[in-house]
Parts: C-alpha cells; sequence; structure tokens
C-alpha cells in the first residue's frame, strides 16, 4: 500500500494493521483533536454569553410589564413580584440558584421613593457560574433597558460601564 509516498507493503499472510499505520491514525485523530476542541469550547461560551444578554433583555421587559400594570406605577421590590404564579412576568426558573445557560441572575430594586413606596430604578445581572469555563464577561441591565457590560463586575449598572450595541 502506497500512503502518502510512504510504503506499506503486507505479507499475504498478515491480518489487520501495523503499529506503524495504527499510530498515524492515532496522530492524526489527535491533531484533528487537538484544532476543534478549543473552538468547540469557545462556541459554547459565546452562547452561553449571548443567552444571558438575551435574558437579562427578557428581565427588563418583565419588569416594564409589572410597572404599566400596577395602580401606583413602581418597579418590582423583589423577584418574587415578577415571577408570580398568579401574575407571571417572567419564568422563574431564570433565577435558579444553579444558573441558567452557564449564568447566575441577581436582581435588586432601587430605594423606594418616601412617597407612596414607589420603586423607580432597578438592575439586573448576569455573571458566569465559573469564570472562563460557562462566560468571561458579566452583564447588567437597569430601569433604562441598556444593557452593559459589567467591567468592574459590582452587578449595578452605571456609566463606567460600556454598553453594548445590538
Amino acid at each position: 500500500m502506497d500512503l502518502f509516498g510512504l510504503s506499506f507493503k503486507h505479507d499475504s499472510n498478515q491480518q489487520g494493521f501495523s503499529l506503524v499505520e495504527i499510530m498515524i491514525v492515532i496522530a492524526i485523530i489527535a491533531l484533528l483533536a487537538a484544532i476543534s476542541i478549543p473552538n468547540m469550547l469557545r462556541t459554547k461560551l459565546n452562547a452561553n454569553e449571548q443567552a444571558a444578554q438575551t435574558t437579562l433583555k427578557e428581565i427588563s421587559k418583565a419588569c416594564e410589564s409589572y410597572r404599566i400594570t400596577q395602580p401606583v406605577v413602581t418597579y418590582p421590590s423583589v423577584i418574587a413580584d415578577l415571577t408570580d404564579l398568579n401574575d407571571q412576568y417572567i419564568d422563574a426558573s431564570v433565577f435558579d440558584l444553579n444558573g441558567r445557560r452557564g449564568y447566575l441572575f441577581t436582581f435588586t430594586a432601587g430605594p423606594a421613593a418616601a412617597v407612596e413606596g414607589v420603586i423607580q430604578t432597578f438592575d439586573c445581572a448576569a455573571r458566569p457560574i465559573t469564570a472562563n469555563v460557562t462566560g468571561n464577561r458579566w452583564f447588567v441591565i437597569d430601569e433604562t433597558g441598556v444593557l452593559r457590560e459589567d467591567l468592574d463586575a459590582d452587578g449595578i449598572a452605571d456609566a463606567s460601564d460600556a454598553a453594548i450595541q445590538d
């Protein structure tokens, strides 16, 4: 047999593959794995980050829906306001303590105003469950609806955090 300029002669009584042939096949498989596995992991990490951004946008929309349906216009004060079975604005699994698609989501209501306890702000953050494995970046969104990369990883959206363009 002639493979890549190498000549392999088989004895007519010989069955199976020679050690050299098996080693060549193993080397080719190892090379392909070394090239493809990091790309697959990077793709999974990017998918988790995109899912986290989408989930934060959904949470922001749920907060706005909650706000406009209240007799006194206010944002939710706790997660349960959004996930209550009677008036469910978003699925409770989003805030699961085990995370969702590699990220953990936290919700923080702003301080209530002196008049009627109206909450005018909120922050919602997404952080990777395991940094550099399930995600590399932290994200935040607030009542403005602007999705930001949380550069200081404090879970609060502010002007020092870079806005993410759609």
